[in-house]
């Protein structure tokens, strides 16, 4: 199965909006999502302060030598998927 690539500014997380990626990879006119981005905060604690940890990533493409993350997949800290992924550019 093929899963959408993060996007800076568009992917979300229970609510809160990607923040952070790698500028050298553009997707779809953003920034690509990689591991240790953040979500901006969308709740009490834990989603005050949410990060997609390295397990999220996927480990076969690195961008900046991060893992990159997929909607679904990739996990943040508060236990939400990332949704809203690329519909053109995906990952397995």
């Amino acid at each position: 199965m093929q899963y959408g690539v993060a996007k800076v500014g568009i992917s979300q997380g229970g609510g809160g909006i990607l923040l952070g990626g790698d500028f050298t990879v553009i997707v779809e006119g953003a920034p690509c999502g990689v591991v240790f981005d953040r979500l901006t905060p969308h709740g009490e604690s834990p989603h005050a302060t949410s990060t997609f940890m390295p397990q999220s990533g996927n480990p076969t493409v690195l961008v900046g030598g991060k893992p990159i993350l997929r909607e679904v997949l990739s996990i943040a800290t508060c236990q939400h998927p990332l949704t809203l992924g690329s519909p053109t550019v995906k990952t397995s």
